[in-house]
């Protein structure tokens, strides 16, 4: 399937306001997918058929492309197969099983989207799911980075909260080790102490709408089209 590089913006939230979030309010500075990507974990929202699953799918194959680690998981696939593995196809799966056998490199997980784990009208089969695919990672991870799609009705104050409970945990590092009789452990076996760093937040970005220009343009076809790079 053709993609056409729009070159889409967002803008960060400061804070979280599910008014503003419904009525589409846009106030700030406008930033494109590095931005994003320069996160720990963020949540994309957008209205329904703005184009959030086609950029995200994009994204994690140019990542792939780039020799990085990425995955696009769709929310619905996981509550409908069960696990990760049988819920992810293709690339997406190859990319997921090869960090898997050596998880020591960073990978990028695009989570699409909350609003179809919602359709049972539960906050909790949000947070049930998107845990289940934290489990799967190891998470708390410092080699993880998330990024999740949603319309902004599906993001309530209960569900934003909860992700960012999960979402904002800090990876473990090691403080230092010590072996013989003055080591955690027994018979002078090395031992690791480990700390949490600091919680990192939970970054809340909208999509802001296409440029006049652009929508013309993509309603002609005569944008260019997204190519992976060598």
């Amino acid at each position: 399937m053709d993609y056409y590089d729009l070159n889409r913006r967002f803008v960060e939230r400061e804070s979280y306001d599910q008014d503003e979030l419904i009525a589409g309010q846009l106030r700030g500075k406008l930033v494109g997918w590095s931005k994003v990507l320069e996160n720990r974990s963020s949540v994309i929202v957008a209205a329904a058929n703005f184009g959030k699953t086609t950029e995200m799918l994009q994204q994690a194959a140019q990542l792939r492309a780039n020799g990085e680690a990425a995955v696009f998981i769709a929310l619905r696939q996981l509550a409908d197969r069960g696990s990760l593995d049988r819920a992810l196809t293709g690339d997406n799966r190859d990319a997921f099983r090869m960090w898997k056998a050596a998880p020591f490199e960073r990978i990028t997980v695009f989570v699409d989207s909350l609003d179809e784990a919602a359709a049972g009208g539960k906050d909790e089969s949000i947070s049930h799911l998107v845990g289940d695919v934290a489990d799967e990672l190891s998470w708390p991870n410092e080699h993880v980075r998330w990024v999740i799609s949603t319309r902004p009705a599906v993001l309530t104050a209960g569900v934003f909260e909860k992700l960012s409970e999960l979402l904002s945990k800090a990876a473990p590092k090691p403080i230092g080790s010590s072996s013989g009789s003055g080591g955690l452990g027994t018979g002078g076996a090395a031992s690791v102490a480990k700390e949490a760093e600091a919680r990192v937040p939970l970054c809340l970005f909208s999509m802001a709408p296409l440029e006049d220009d652009r929508a013309v343009s993509t309603s002609r076809g005569d944008t260019q089209r997204w190519m992976p790079s060598n």
